[in-house]
């Protein structure tokens, strides 16, 4: 990528041949991680946007799977990965009432609501910075329950809908909001043609299985003179935080990860033009208290947890006043070419 400079000897190995299958070691690790059992894994041997069988081994996640860089457009992307049938249970397992990392131990579509009147949903503050939203008609897509547009509305749109493929959230936020909300998937949404001036994309680019399909048909849903905004987890922080990367640790269902380099590549040859990007956040995965105490007692009675979580956040802070590509979350701005 060549944005961060690196210490981490394994980036800069030339791949090694793949074949379809895991040995014994691989497996039993998979399979003792609990997270996915090796049988319902498949093999890609290639590059999940543009086909390139040559790619580098980068990174090994916490639940044993691979994380491949492609040579030709940056993307990164797990290797082997679960089949469609595994990560639908993955989805449907409690993934948003806090049974999964994605908000543990809460539930995704009641905090999401809390969060509506201090205008703190995710994403919703770069977007009313950075778009124009009177009149426009916007899309969300992986909506879940609809808080964001719904945060939107005082911003007088003149349409909104979301999309999301899990019905759990999408009957919420109908019931609670009274928005257009429709359970499906992109290709199946069936949407007009150049009719959205804003497509939102938050937390979404990284769990999408078919990137060709999706990007087309985003680009055929685009009016003339619309924008795209994304949120993804910024591949390009792993160079900074190596094993500590906060994605290797969690958020199991990804697949692909994202850095403002391959977006870039990958966009232009869908058709989009990268407008802008910015990136923030501690790329380190922090490690969690055994309890949770009010008034900080949390710090004192874990003390090395505490210091440990301090010196990462201080190392952060002095590299991103260097490199502003060091941050976890990339935020970045298509338009069409």
């Amino acid at each position: 990528m060549g944005l961060l400079k690196t210490d981490h000897p394994i980036l800069t190995e030339k791949s090694k041949p793949r074949g379809p299958r895991l040995d014994s070691a691989r497996i039993d690790l998979i399979n003792s991680r609990g997270i996915w059992n090796s049988r319902d894994l498949v093999f890609e041997n290639h590059c999940a946007f543009c086909s390139t069988t040559d790619a580098r081994e980068v990174a090994m996640r916490s639940d044993g799977l691979s994380i491949y860089e492609c040579e030709d457009c940056g993307l990164a992307y797990v290797d082997p990965r679960p089949t469609q049938e595994a990560l639908a249970r993955y989805y449907n397992e409690g993934y948003f009432s806090g049974e999964k990392d994605f908000f543990r131990g809460k539930d995704y579509c009641a905090t999401r609501d809390e969060s509506i009147a201090d205008g703190l949903v995710t994403g919703y503050q770069e977007i009313v910075s950075n778009f124009v939203l009177r009149e426009k008609k916007i899309l969300d897509i992986g909506c879940a329950s609809g808080s964001l547009l719904y945060s939107l509305k005082k911003h007088a749109p003149g349409e909104l809908v979301g999309i999301d493929v899990s019905d759990y959230p999408i009957s919420f936020g109908r019931e609670r909001y009274n928005l257009d909300l429709r359970c499906t998937s992109l290709e199946n949404a069936r949407l007009p043609i150049a009719h959205f001036d804003l497509i939102m994309l938050i937390d979404v680019l990284e769990h999408v299985e078919n990137l060709h399909g999706f990007l087309r048909e985003m680009r055929r849903l685009l009016a003339s003179g619309g924008s795209i905004f994304i949120l993804t987890p910024n591949f390009a922080s792993y160079e900074f935080a190596g094993k500590r990367w906060h994605c290797l640790h969690q958020d199991f269902e990804h697949l692909h990860y994202f850095s403002p380099e391959s977006l870039r590549k990958i966009s232009a040859r869908a058709g989009f033009r990268l407008l802008k990007y910015w990136t923030w956040g501690l790329p380190f995965k922090i490690s969690s208290y055994p309890r949770i105490f009010r008034y900080g007692l949390h710090r004192l009675m874990h003390p090395g947890i505490a210091m440990k979580n301090a010196y990462y956040s201080r190392r952060y802070r002095r590299f991103f006043s260097r490199n502003e590509m060091a941050g976890l979350i990339l935020y970045a701005v298509l338009s069409a070419a």
